[in-house]
């Protein structure tokens, strides 16, 4: 996180304001999308995301991919 120093008028205070950030929403998407977008978005491991190319340090918008649904197995109708 980026701070800021500035000095007070007494040389032994320190003033210290921090820049904070928002992050940029997540938005959800299908791992089919993800593999059509793939020339326009690059993964980033920081975020464990993809964000667009060129400008995603600091603009556009940052895609994960939707967890798998697992299939529940039903029980077995015939018990032994």
């Amino acid at each position: 996180m980026p701070a800021v120093l500035r000095r007070r008028s007494t040389p032994d205070a320190l003033d210290v304001d921090f820049v904070v950030r928002e992050q940029r929403p997540r938005t959800l998407v299908r791992p089919v999308v993800l593999l059509m977008l793939r020339p326009f978005f690059r993964y980033s491991g920081s975020r464990d995301a993809y964000v667009l190319r060129l400008v995603g340090r600091k603009a556009g918008p940052v895609l994960r991919t939707q967890p798998r649904r697992g299939r529940t197995r039903r029980a077995s109708a015939i018990t032994p």
